[in-house]
């Protein structure tokens, strides 16, 4: 890539990283709306997971490697949020508690959530899966807070305009924390 960069004036590498930015753009809507089908469609998504089953059974190493970097990519679009929110809006399904996604049966599958068996191990099928809710960001602690503060915002040298400020601003949370302890002790 870098020489036939070379070749290219400035001019054409901007315009072709702009056509490659609206091809990309492009592809994504089209993964998008084929996977809405897929999942909407009982039988286009049986084409399409017997497609993607025959291609993996079938091609050859050097061949299989390209297959599976095509399914990965798909597979990275269709995580995507945009794309889980369309696809489970057509499915009338809250994107914010479900993910859908196409890939291999696993082992897991099979034994813990028997949902699939073990002839269709290792074949593409469809999976809506239930979102593990998010936990709450666990609260740091307040001089983890005050170091992360003072780290990003400490000017470098004494001499440096905003060191008036930043002191200032120290003092001032000082004289705070001061006001909140005082008579306090520490407990253990």
């Amino acid at each position: 890539m870098k020489n036939k960069n070379d070749k290219m004036t400035d001019t054409q590498i901007i315009d072709a990283v702009l056509d490659t930015s609206l091809a990309i753009a492009q592809g994504e809507d089209f993964v998008t709306d084929v996977i809405k089908k897929v999942a909407n469609n009982k039988g286009f998504k049986a084409k399409f997971l017997k497609t993607l089953n025959n291609k993996k059974a079938t091609l050859t190493n050097d061949d299989l490697t390209t297959f599976g970097k095509q399914v990965h990519k798909m597979q990275k679009l269709i995580a995507k949020v945009k794309t889980q929110e369309a696809i489970c809006d057509h499915l009338k399904l809250d994107h914010k508690e479900t993910r859908y996604t196409i890939r291999i049966v696993k082992e897991d599958d099979i034994t813990k959530f028997k949902t699939h068996t073990e002839d269709q191990r290792g074949q593409y099928f469809e999976f809506i899966t239930d979102k593990e809710p998010a936990e709450a960001p666990k609260p740091k602690p307040l001089v983890e807070v005050i170091a992360n503060w003072e780290a990003d915002n400490e000017p470098d040298g004494l001499a440096h305009p905003d060191r008036k400020a930043y002191n200032n601003q120290l003092l001032e949370a000082k004289a705070y924390l001061t006001g909140k302890t005082v008579g306090m002790t520490v407990q253990k």
